[in-house]
């Protein structure tokens, strides 16, 4: 597997995903990244869309 220069490496996702298979009680769903990524994706619903599409614009370039 390769590595993104801007992304996280693929144990990060496979860490993650043991510990969903391993879970008595898994969640629905699991956010995984920085902390910075997972409190935008909490935020998300009281961020106006407008500043929220100039940020991800801004992180994709």
């Amino acid at each position: 597997m390769t590595t993104s220069p801007n992304g996280l490496p693929p144990s990060a996702i496979a860490d993650t995903m043991i510990d969903a298979i391993a879970s008595a009680n898994p969640k629905l769903r699991y956010i995984i990244g920085s902390r910075r990524e997972k409190a935008g994706v909490r935020l998300r619903p009281y961020i106006p869309d407008k500043l929220f599409y100039s940020q991800v614009a801004k992180r994709l370039t």
